[in-house]
C-alpha cells in the first residue's frame, strides 16, 4: 500500500520524468510503478521522502496543504483507503487550474489535459 498526499495523485498523472533533482525523479518513478492500493495522508508521503522542501518529514510549502483539501472536496474523498484506479479515474477529472494554479509544475499538468 502507498501512503500519498491527495493532492499528489495530480502529480501522478502528469508525471513525465521530470522533477527536482534526478533522486526526486527516480523516486517519483518507482512509486509511479508500485501504486496498487493507496492510503491517503495528510502530510509526510511516499512522494515527498524525495522532495528538497521537505524538512523534517514536514513540507516547507504550506500551498501544498490547501492543494490536499482542494482535492478532496473535489473528489468527495471520505474514506482513507482507496483502489489506484479508482481515484486514478477520479482525478482525471479536475482541472489542476482549479486545485493548484500556483504550482510551478502546473504547466507539465496542462498539458496532459490537451
Amino acid at each position: 500500500m502507498t501512503k500519498l498526499r491527495a493532492h499528489h495523485l495530480l502529480c501522478l498523472l502528469s508525471f513525465e520524468g521530470k522533477g527536482y533533482s534526478s533522486s526526486f525523479v527516480e523516486n517519483m518513478t518507482k512509486v509511479q510503478k508500485e501504486l496498487d492500493s493507496i492510503e491517503l495522508v495528510d502530510g509526510y508521503d511516499a512522494i515527498c521522502k524525495a522532495c528538497p522542501h521537505c524538512k523534517e518529514n514536514t513540507c516547507q510549502y504550506r500551498k501544498v496543504f490547501d492543494y490536499d483539501q482542494r482535492v478532496k472536496e473535489e473528489l468527495s474523498l471520505n474514506q482513507k483507503i482507496y483502489p489506484w484506479k479508482e481515484l486514478k479515474e477520479k482525478a482525471l477529472h479536475i482541472d489542476p487550474m482549479k486545485i493548484c494554479w500556483d504550482c510551478q509544475w502546473i504547466s507539465i499538468c496542462k498539458k496532459r489535459l490537451g
